[in-house]
């Protein structure tokens, strides 16, 4: 081998070792952020899964169970978060609710009526009703009394108060 091909397999040799650098180095490389419109996590041995999208905007993490149900989603907007969680049909049953006038856990039925409630007002004030089978709350207690003392409220099947306390 003569000098002149020497030369030329050295410098060969740098400049193969330079790209290779360079390509394994970005094709390996830890990537500390991942950017996708949706991003999709699958079972390998279910049909469970999991997806992080965004609708209209608004993220959202949701969970389908083997029969591609929707049984949990959370969500988060400007203004409140909340938490979802459905029965094997998809129907909502229990909502988590917090934001700056509204946060309080719902409590639905089979056909989607709420039939309880634990909040907070908006002076913060913790509140529990329930409801009939028609969806009317009959029954609530709060704290609402600037002193803290309770309130119990007992009402008719139209809403209409028929008891209260204090």
């Amino acid at each position: 081998m003569n000098q002149k091909q020497y030369s030329l397999l050295l410098i060969l040799v740098i400049v193969s070792g330079l790209i290779g650098g360079a390509v394994s180095s970005y094709l390996f490389q830890d990537k500390k952020i991942i950017e996708a419109e949706e991003i999709r996590l699958r079972s390998k041995t279910t049909t469970a899964s999991a997806t992080l999208r965004f609708i209209d905007g608004t993220p959202e993490l949701v969970f389908l169970d083997e029969k591609k149900i929707e049984r949990i989603t959370i969500k988060t907007t400007a203004l409140e978060s909340g938490l979802v969680m459905k029965d094997q049909e998809g129907m909502m049953r229990v909502a988590i609710i917090a934001s700056l006038e509204d946060n309080g856990i719902l409590f639905r039925d089979r056909t989607g009526k709420e039939r309880a409630a634990l909040a907070l007002n908006i002076d913060d004030a913790p509140i529990l009703t329930m409801a009939d089978n028609a969806g009317i709350h009959r029954l609530g207690f709060a704290l609402v009394e600037a002193d803290g003392r309770p309130i119990i409220a007992l009402k008719n099947k139209n809403g209409a108060p028929i008891w209260t306390a204090p």
